[in-house]
């Protein structure tokens, strides 16, 4: 009986220690035109809230956007994505000829 309580605890504390480093990030798809207004904000200095270009796969592009938790402690975390077909062509071109974690394909002229 006490090894099934044991593990049961363990378990338990496993689950939250996982469910808590996970329970601030959201995952969310953006329509071109909704990724490229958020990577605007790559350039908005603020104490508030951030954007970071994360990178690009072979068919994805993906932001950070972060901001401090209601609670007080840690930060609230979205990633957004999109694909790069979703992208205007020049944009998209411009992140395919880059590296992946280099976020020159932006700038505060980009149109959609």
């Amino acid at each position: 009986m006490k090894q099934k309580v044991s593990i049961f605890c363990l378990t338990a504390l496993a689950f939250a220690l996982f469910a808590g480093g996970c329970a601030f990030t959201r995952i969310q798809k953006l329509s071109g035109a909704e990724f490229i207004e958020h990577a605007r904000q790559m350039n908005v200095l603020s104490s508030f809230s951030w954007t970071s270009y994360i990178g690009s796969t072979a068919e994805r592009v993906y932001l950070e956007y972060a901001y401090p938790a209601s609670t007080g402690k840690g930060t609230r975390t979205t990633v957004y994505w999109t694909n790069l077909t979703e992208l205007p062509e020049e944009i998209a071109n411009k992140i395919r000829a880059t590296p992946a974690h280099d976020k020159s394909w932006y700038s505060d002229d980009t149109e959609e």
